[in-house]
Order: structure tokens, then sequence, then C-alpha cells
């Protein structure tokens, strides 16, 4: 269970996708209050049920808003895909069902002009977490699993188109030069495995015969993918370009695909989006 909880996990990023989320999130909260009209909602004495029902819907929008979309904007470092688990994914929605709890607490206690003591408290977060926690965690596995399978598949397709291509030594030399003009790299283009980007810089990863190299140039990978436009090396994630003439083996996991080098034990990150410009390099290769 443990190392099912710590498997890689997709983390949507765009927050204009999150907030879209966030609004079908209301609408179905108040879809299934409308409907089904649990917990004895039915008997709550207002002038508009249909009025109260759609502030619940809109108390998730607001929670759910301040803590899908909001926080991870102040906060990016601890909503990076990267770390991103089935675990942490979780343990998110859990404090965003609990918010969810207390938000529906404090409307409910507002509107009908009531004390909500420890026991009206209780009864409130029960009642979210109850219909929350057991969707979210079905729905995080659920998505998980169908990420898994395409991903492993398709990573497997890449890694075939990988080792059919024939990719003979060019021979072709590249200079990297830094944003002040001053500082330059000039390396053999099968020699170089990626570029990772590091704040104001950009590690650059080679050989040196059988020795593995980094070194740093002030720089953006944007201004270093412009130098190289042409050759086999691509963006296939924000944070790194790679020499896809260097890859020996691709798979896949949740969150995407991994590229892996020789005498690297760990690969680098391989965007979804990323996927279709693989296949048609291998396919051309």
């Amino acid at each position: 269970m443990f190392r099912l909880l710590n498997q890689p996990y997709p983390r949507e990023e765009n927050p204009l996708k999150r907030l879209r989320f966030v609004s079908i999130s209301a609408v179905i909260v108040f879809l299934f209050l409308w409907v089904f009209r649990p917990f004895g909602i039915d008997r709550v004495e207002v002038e508009s049920l249909d009025l109260f029902i759609a502030g619940y819907g809109l108390v998730t929008f607001l929670v759910a808003g301040l803590l899908v979309v909001v926080v991870p904007i102040l906060i990016p470092a601890w909503f990076q895909e990267s770390g991103w688990t089935i675990g942490k994914n979780i343990l998110f929605y859990t404090i965003l069902i609990t918010g969810i709890g207390l938000g529906n607490t404090f409307y409910t206690a507002k509107v009908l002009g009531k004390h909500v003591g420890p026991e009206g408290f209780l009864f409130f977060q029960i009642s979210t977490l109850s219909v929350g926690a057991v969707v979210a965690s079905m729905f995080t596995l659920l998505r998980y699993t169908r990420n898994l399978r395409f991903h492993e598949a398709e990573a497997k397709s890449l890694d075939q188109e990988l080792h059919e291509q024939a990719v003979p030594a060019t021979g072709e030399t590249i200079v990297l030069t830094a944003e002040n003009g001053k500082e330059s790299l000039s390396l053999k283009l099968d020699d170089l495995l990626f570029i990772e980007s590091a704040d104001n810089y950009s590690s650059v990863c080679y050989r040196e015969g059988k020795l593995l190299r980094r070194q740093l140039l002030r720089g953006s990978l944007r201004m270093l993918e412009q130098q190289l436009s042409g050759s086999s090396i691509v963006r296939c994630h924000r944070s790194y370009l790679v020499n896809l003439r260097s890859v020996r083996r691709i798979t896949g996991n949740s969150q995407g695909y991994r590229a892996h080098f020789e005498g690297l034990e760990d690969g680098i990150p391989v965007s979804r989006k990323a996927g279709p410009e693989l296949h048609r390099y291998f396919r051309r290769s």
C-alpha cells in the first residue's frame, strides 16, 4: 500500500484548466444535493431551498478555487509534478474536502442564524468527507491506472521505434554560447545528452570520453534552444532540452515518459505533450 501511495501521479499545471475543474466540481455538488437531498436538507426551513442548496455549490467553488488555483501559485514548490504522488494527491484532496466542510459549517450557521456547536461541526465534516474522500480516492486511482497503462504502452512503442532507427555518428560540432557572449562550450553533437534549466543558468550534461560532465552556462533554455535549431535536440519538458540521438531507452509512468541515457541511473522527464514529437523524430530517423 505504501509503495502505491509513493507512485508518481499526474498534476494539471494549467491554472485555467484547474479553474475549470473547480467550476465543474461546484456544479456537481449542487446537482447532487439538489437531486438526492441527502442529510435531511429538504427539511431545512428557508425561503428558497434551491438557492440554499446553490450556496453549497458556491462554497465549494470558493474554497476549491482558493486551494486548487490560488495556493499552488503562491507556493509552487510543494505542487511540482516531479514530486507529486498518489499519496500527495489523496492528502491534498482530503485537505480540500475538510476545507469545504468548514465552509459548509459557517455557511449553514450564517444562513440559518444558528450557532453550530462541536456536534454540528463534526456532522458537517463527516458528511462532507463521507461523500468527497471516497470519490477523490476512487478518481485518483482510476486516473492513475488509466494514465499508467496509456503511457507504458506509448513508451513501449517509442522505445521500439528508438531501437529500430540507425543513428550513425555525425561528427558535427556544436557551440553553446552564454548570455554574456563571453563564455561558450564547444562539443560534438553526439556527446551531448541533455540541457537542464537551473534558475538563471542552464546545466549542460555531456560526455567527455567515458566520463559524464556538467557545465553551467548563464542563459535560459529558450536561448540555447534557438542556438540549436535544426538539430536532434528538442524541448521535451519545460525544464529540459534532450538530444534524442543520445537516448538509449524510454519508459513510461502515470505522469508521462522518461528518457534514459547510458551511464545515468535516473532518466529525465518527458512531458505528455512531447510524445507525438518523439514519434515523428524516431520514425523519420
